[in-house]
């Protein structure tokens, strides 16, 4: 397959970065009908909680405190056959390590500011710290790949093997909730209002997990104003008692 030139390759990055496709290489981005967006299996969905760290002292208590973050320390990296020493990873017991937990996973709910605490760092096989401004060298945490450019390899640079300090995610994903996933969408009426729940088509099998959405009067992720009571998502003396109004549309999201 012939390669694309590079003003195409430019092109493709830009629309991406913005979730559109472009059809015609002179489109504008509004021109473009097409949504672009990466497939998204459950097992790299996230479940459980993490709490929003601004500095390693944080990220090191949620560490100790969260089976769902696991911190590694000054672990040596292993080269990427193949990758000439541009790309590396973390292998325990002769598994792959991923996702690292990226500081923008865990904004503050407030400020948006990202979780620095859980941001990675990086080290010479002698321990000294390759700072961000040391070398030329990134990491994506998704896949869990240090990568180094060309001409700045850590053997080029006298670094010997690298090593990581890392945060890793390894709580519960979206594959192991349950045996199937349903999705329950309900428009308020008088009765709800009333009785101040809705009755969903199954049980939960993990109750902590249900995800709820309400549009129209309220609008936003509300996932702690309700109890669950068998099958009944239940707000009254919640904060949703008194707020959710007939025509509002409620969302629930659960595995059962």
């Amino acid at each position: 397959m012939a390669d694309f030139p590079d003003v195409a390759k430019r092109q493709l990055g830009f629309f991406h970065g913005l979730s559109k496709v472009p059809t015609e290489s002179t489109q504008y981005v509004y021109e473009s009908k097409y949504k672009s967006a990466h497939s998204v299996r459950s097992s790299d969905i996230w479940t459980d909680n993490i709490t929003y760290a601004a500095d390693k002292a944080a990220a090191d208590s949620e560490a100790a405190n969260n089976s769902a973050v696991t911190k590694y320390t000054m672990q040596s990296l292993t080269m990427i056959p193949g990758s000439n020493g541009q790309a590396w990873y973390l292998e325990i017991g002769g598994k792959f390590i991923r996702p690292y937990i990226s500081p923008v996973d865990i904004p503050h709910s407030t400020t948006n500011e990202p979780s620095f605490g859980y941001e990675i760092e990086l080290y010479q096989e002698n321990n000294t710290l390759i700072t961000p401004t040391e070398g030329a060298w990134l990491v994506d945490y998704y896949a869990g790949i240090v990568k180094f450019a060309e001409g700045y390899e850590p053997s080029t640079l006298g670094w010997g093997t690298p090593k990581i300090s890392c945060y890793v995610y390894t709580g519960e994903t979206g594959d192991s909730l349950g045996n199937a996933e349903e999705v329950e969408r309900f428009t308020l009426n008088l009765t709800n209002i009333t009785n101040k729940y809705v009755e969903l088509q199954h049980t939960p099998v993990q109750p902590h997990k249900i995800i709820t959405f309400v549009e129209e009067g309220m609008k936003g992720i509300l996932a702690v104003d309700f109890m669950l009571v068998d099958n009944k998502i239940d707000w009254n003396g919640y904060e949703w008692d008194g707020v959710l109004e007939i025509n509002d549309k409620l969302t629930v999201i659960y595995w059962y």
